[in-house]
């Protein structure tokens, strides 16, 4: 399958029943000896998480910046893929391959992404340039 553009969106509905399960959550009590995470996410930090992603997380904002280089999927015998493409100022020449472990994703690499593929806006030289598959 050749690559197909992919990007992240998440209509405001689908946020809008988001938001609604969590505010409806009814809170189970902690499990004892949970502050070390040995039995999972603590119940004190899961709140204070979900307090942050209803008044302190600015979905649309991360979305734009999600959505800030080309994103693609793609099948590889049989494998779905998700890369970012992004071609520099090396023009298809110099490719350069980042890849991220697991637990991990390709936004490991956003701070560096520009000053890969376009060296000459950060005082480089563009003959430094890379063309980015994350």
């Amino acid at each position: 399958m050749s690559p197909v553009p992919f990007q992240v969106s998440a209509p405001d509905h689908v946020l809008a029943r988001l938001r609604r399960r969590i505010e409806e959550d009814p809170w189970r009590p902690g499990a004892v000896g949970e502050e070390d995470w040995r039995y999972g996410v603590p119940a004190d930090w899961l709140k204070a998480m979900c307090a942050h992603w209803l008044g302190g997380y600015d979905w649309s904002l991360w979305q734009d910046r999600l959505n800030a280089f080309p994103q693609y999927r793609a099948d590889v015998d049989g494998f779905g893929l998700h890369f970012v493409h992004v071609l520099g100022e090396a023009g298809g020449e110099r490719p350069l391959l980042l890849a991220h472990g697991w637990p991990g994703s390709h936004f490991e690499f956003w701070g560096v992404i520009e000053k890969l593929a376009f060296p000459s806006r950060f005082g480089g030289s563009s003959a430094d340039a890379f063309d980015l598959v994350i």
